[in-house]
């Protein structure tokens, strides 16, 4: 037992110091992925580069799945140059592939590839995705030629058929060889709300759904997939290529930074913890959920008129009476209808 805690506080130590140097990505504890094979999609920049990097440096063997041939090249190299993971009983792999995800044909050939390079796959973080882009990405349903946008978006491409290509390919590996696999798919926190645009709302609400139906239908081969919703994160497709000290940037971002009580939107390394988590054995007896990590907005008054435009106040306390509600459910039991309500604040 006293050995025990003893590996236990130096695996800790250990987490501690990779923490404090800068070069290394951010993980936590042991090496709680030793002999496992995961494949990050969208794992060049952003939420999934640090998921990969995590991931690494528990011992996990990860396949770096980006979009960008010379992008995705260019972000193994710098992972690989890095000291290599510690404590891990064997060394783990880290591997690299550019595929476009929204290409059936294309993800077929990546989850072979990633097989025959890592020797299986235990865990898939489906994390590629986009917000879209062109003259209708903003768009709205009745707004003269949305529809034929939302038809052609990148949006339902990549977020929707891009992560249902990748589904398809691992829970079939996954049944075929018996492998009690686990899928994080990354969907967004607009999947839970309305205000985002329609297009990226649309894609999102579906990734969480189907991945529940997923996790209902193959949970008794012993598959397990959980969601991650996360809100604001610094990355560069929020950032929208944009450099981290661009004036414009700065500018929204402190304008979203204000609704925040902690004043600092989330950086990818703080989504990479949950990731982790979903892919443990921590959350063995989570399934078919949508974790979102989010610090909670501020309530705020509603300022109408041409002060629309200005800041709004601080919001003074409100009385029970005057909390937002926000309808959960609405079903008919015996012959009356029953509604359930969740305060928005």
């Amino acid at each position: 037992m006293a050995r025990g805690l003893h590996r236990s506080a130096l695996l800790l130590l250990a987490a501690t110091a990779f923490a404090d140097a800068a070069e290394i990505p951010k993980h936590w504890g042991g090496p709680r992925f030793a002999g496992k094979k995961v494949i990050v999609t969208g794992g060049d920049s952003g939420i999934g580069l640090a998921a990969v990097g995590a991931f690494y440096f528990e011992c996990a063997s990860v396949m770096m799945v980006g979009h960008n041939v010379e992008k995705t090249e260019q972000a193994w190299k710098n992972l690989i140059a890095l000291p290599s993971p510690s404590g891990c009983p064997t060394t783990p792999k880290l591997r690299w592939t550019a595929v476009d995800t929204s290409n059936a044909s294309a993800v077929v050939e990546m989850t072979k590839e990633t097989v025959a390079q890592l020797g299986g796959l235990d865990v898939a973080v489906n994390n590629a995705g986009t917000l879209g882009s062109g003259a209708g990405v903003e768009g709205q349903i009745g707004d003269e030629g949305w529809l034929e946008y939302y038809h052609k978006s990148l949006e339902m491409k990549v977020n929707v058929d891009g992560t249902l290509h990748c589904m398809q390919e691992q829970l079939k590996l996954w049944k075929e060889t018996k492998t009690p696999g686990v899928m994080v798919n990354v969907a967004s926190i607009c999947g839970e709300t309305g205000y985002c645009p329609p297009s990226y709302v649309t894609s999102k609400w579906a990734t969480i759904g189907f991945s529940k139906q997923a996790a209902l239908h193959n949970a008794p081969v012993g598959i397990r997939i959980n969601v991650l919703a996360p809100g604001a994160v610094n990355t560069p497709m929020l950032r929208k290529g944009r450099a981290e000290d661009d004036p414009a940037w700065l500018a929204l971002k402190h304008e979203l930074e204000a609704s925040i009580p902690s004043r600092h939107i989330a950086e990818p390394w703080e989504m990479a913890g949950p990731i982790t988590f979903l892919a443990s054995d921590m959350s063995s007896y989570m399934n078919g959920q949508a974790l979102i990590p989010k610090n909670k907005t501020k309530r705020e008054k509603v300022v109408k008129g041409d002060a629309a435009d200005e800041a709004a106040p601080e919001a003074e306390p409100t009385t029970e009476a005057e909390h937002a509600w926000v309808q959960i459910s609405c079903e008919a039991r015996q012959g009356k209808l029953v509604v359930r309500l969740e305060r928005a604040d």
